[in-house]
């Protein structure tokens, strides 16, 4: 005799053997994905840190440097070229990043000294300008936030997209240097790749897996019971 079942539980097997077919594969290559994430943000940090503790190179405008590379110029800050980068926490302090034109043999670079607390939208922090003649610092990753429509307020801005500061002096601006903490002309700094740790990326990659092992778990159960309850059918009837 052959048993049937219910209807309401056939289209409910078919729902969810339907929904797990499609959703596993996309947890297992999810859990995946962040394992691999996880070993190249390991790279990227080691880079990072090997690159703290190499000495700094001579920077020049005819060679390419990695973010992180610490670097060591000569020239002069200009004058009354200060900008206050906006939106900056330290600590969790709300404030801004102090940035100052520095101009070598070649170019011109804008040199982020660090932090100050700043709390008062309509009046800009008083901050003594830099006059070091030899920085040292490492180059600063690019800007991954959008270049914003509106106008910034010079000397305030919102993103370290220079493009207006260029227009102002008439020069391109060819890096950034972010300087380092030890430096006489810092402010209150503690610079550190801007990306997420390795260990994160390994506990979004658990959640994946729990989320797709939980997934078979539960159809699993699903079978289970559909199976239980046919043999139970099946008993009756005989």
């Amino acid at each position: 005799m052959v048993v049937k079942i219910p209807v309401q539980q056939r289209k409910l097997f078919i729902a969810m053997s339907i929904f797990t077919v499609v959703l596993l594969p996309v947890l297992v290559s999810l859990g995946f994905w962040q394992l691999d994430r996880a070993k190249w943000r390991e790279g990227q940090w080691s880079a990072f840190e090997a690159a703290q503790i190499q000495p700094p190179l001579t920077w020049t405008p005819f060679d390419e440097f990695p973010s992180h590379q610490r670097v060591t110029a000569e020239g002069q800050f200009l004058s009354e070229q200060q900008y206050f980068l906006q939106n900056r926490t330290y600590g969790g302090v709300p404030g801004v990043e102090v940035i100052e034109l520095f101009e070598t043999n070649h170019a011109v670079l804008a040199v982020n000294r660090g932090f100050v607390e700043w709390r008062l939208a309509d009046e800009l922090p008083a901050v003594r300008p830099a006059t070091s003649h030899t920085i040292v610092g490492s180059i600063a990753p690019p800007d991954t936030n959008p270049v914003l429509s509106e106008i910034n307020q010079l000397p305030r801005i919102q993103t370290r997209h220079f493009e207006q500061i260029e227009q102002r002096i008439g020069r391109p601006i060819v890096a950034e240097i972010r300087l380092a903490p030890e430096h006489s002309d810092a402010l209150m700094a503690s610079w550190m790749i801007n990306a997420m740790t390795p260990e994160k990326h390994l506990g979004y990659a658990t959640q994946w897996f729990a989320m797709a092992f939980a997934l078979l778990i539960l159809y699993g159960i699903l079978i289970l019971k559909i199976t239980t309850k046919k043999g139970e059918v099946h008993a009756h009837s005989c």
